[in-house]
């Protein structure tokens, strides 16, 4: 009679099976979400300056135009009182 033959051996995991393997995969998801983040935050950044830059130069508009109005209805009060003056002195002249 004969004796049932066996053979041991022993199979290593793939590579994608390993310790290393999830490790290093866990490293470069961790980085690969901190690089977006990262450029979220600095496209957020520059949003903000852009904006912050366009509202000051409209609010310096909208105070030269505060300006420009007051100066034009002085003026204008100017003129009005100088024809009221002159529109009395004829008044009381004729």
């Amino acid at each position: 009679m004969a004796l049932p033959v066996g053979l041991a051996f022993q199979l290593s995991p793939n590579f994608y099976q390993s310790w290393w393997f999830h490790g290093i995969y866990a490293a470069v998801v961790v980085l690969v979400v901190a690089a977006c983040h990262t450029m979220r935050v600095r496209q957020l950044r520059d949003s903000e300056r852009a904006l912050l830059l366009r509202a000051e130069e409209r609010t310096n508009e909208l105070q030269q135009e505060i300006a420009n109005r007051r100066r034009a209805q002085s003026e204008s009060n100017l003129q009005q009182n100088q024809f009221e003056r002159l529109f009395q002195m004829r008044r009381s002249g004729s």
